[in-house]
């Protein structure tokens, strides 16, 4: 009796797995926040670097958490926490 359960419960654990697996890599890395925050009235963007731009001091286009993210010389760059490079987690505001 009890090796007929456990040879159903096997396969059905790895069916499990799988559609698990699928279901959370379809996610996106991460959530982009497009509600102005209560504070300043500006949108907020939490995710992680996928596009930096090779110019000096970043400005240009990035793309952060799938969302591009125009930089300009006047963009102030807080680099306390971490450096800039793609992969990094970095909240956008503005």
């Amino acid at each position: 009796m009890k090796d007929s359960i456990t040879r159903w419960l096997r396969p059905s654990f790895a069916a499990a797995l799988v559609i698990a697996a699928l279901i959370f890599g379809l996610m996106p890395t991460s959530w982009a926040d497009t509600q102005p925050n209560t504070q300043d009235d500006k949108a907020v963007i939490v995710g992680t670097i996928a596009m930096l731009p090779t110019t000096q001091g970043w400005i240009g286009e990035w793309v952060v958490a799938r969302t591009k993210v125009k930089v300009t010389d006047a963009t102030k760059i807080d680099q306390t926490r971490a450096k800039v490079a793609v992969g990094a987690l970095v909240e956008v505001k503005g």
